[in-house]
């Protein structure tokens, strides 16, 4: 059966949408407070960090993980190593490790994380935030993660369940549009939205002591500032496409009154449900 690619899980959908994406996630802070959860529940700070610890952060889009994990393993000589399909999001990142400063100790590569041009048994953390749910395939990146990973090694992963404010804007936006399509199954955004088949996944790749936590943050932003973050975001872009061709150009318009409908005062606050899942190599 052939698998169709969506525009979101492509380097091109990303790199069309690389300083959008940057410039919300600087105002928010979002998908850092996720980030920073996982790093709290895997390297915390009154843990002991052993020296020269090495991390590897996997589709770390504008470094969300890779900075604040920099920052906490520095004083131990650690080292990140942040890759990324997309070329235009590492450069979001060396925008973003110039603005913070200080920071000498992340090395950014263009790397696919389902082929790791890696050696086994290399880290110490692997971390993927918002980045395993758009892979085709799911169990190659997460046996990816496995086989970089040192004996005893810990990853950790985010991914978005089916409590997700920006998806319930676009899927009344699709039905809307297009009210005679028949329900679709799980978009990548919200593949991996199931606890126990994440757990399952990771099982299968090889590892043990699972955890998956649900985990809340919220986003707020104006209504106009939501309107230009998803201009070009991958995965709108791709719904717009799906839409009959006559409705496209309705696109833009339905989102800003169904985004009304749910926050009439057009300040939103997305309060959105993510699992962390954290996993050991044996």
């Amino acid at each position: 059966m052939t698998t169709t690619i969506k525009l979101e899980q492509t380097s091109k959908g990303w790199d069309q949408s690389a300083e959008g994406y940057m410039d919300m996630m600087q105002k928010t802070g979002f998908t850092r407070s996720f980030a920073q959860d996982l790093l709290n529940d895997t390297i915390p700070l009154d843990g002991k960090i052993k020296q020269g610890v090495k991390v590897l952060d996997i589709a770390t889009g504008a470094g969300a993980m890779s900075i604040i994990t920099a920052n906490r393993i520095k004083s131990v000589g650690g080292h990140v190593l942040a890759t990324d399909f997309s070329s235009e999001m590492l450069k979001c990142l060396e925008k973003e490790i110039q603005k913070e400063g200080g920071i000498n100790n992340i090395t950014a590569q263009e790397m696919d994380g389902q082929n790791l041009t890696l050696s086994d048994n290399s880290f110490d953390f692997v971390y993927i935030v918002f980045g395993l749910m758009f892979f085709p395939d799911k169990i190659r990146g997460i046996t990816e993660m496995f086989r970089v990973l040192k004996s005893g090694g810990t990853c950790g992963i985010a991914t978005w369940s089916m409590t997700n404010p920006t998806a319930a804007v676009l899927i009344g936006t699709i039905a809307k549009l297009d009210p005679s399509r028949p329900p679709s199954g799980p978009s990548p955004v919200n593949s991996l939205a199931d606890p126990v088949g994440i757990e399952q996944l990771f099982k299968q790749a090889g590892f043990v002591n699972i955890k998956v936590t649900p985990k809340e943050h919220s986003m707020e932003c104006s209504l106009d500032e939501f309107l230009v973050f998803i201009n070009g975001n991958p995965v709108f872009a791709s719904a717009k496409e799906s839409l009959p061709i006559a409705n496209q150009h309705l696109f833009e318009q339905t989102i800003k009154e169904i985004a009304l409908e749910i926050y009439p005062t057009g300040q939103l606050k997305l309060n959105s449900l993510a699992y962390l899942t954290t996993a050991q190599k044996p």
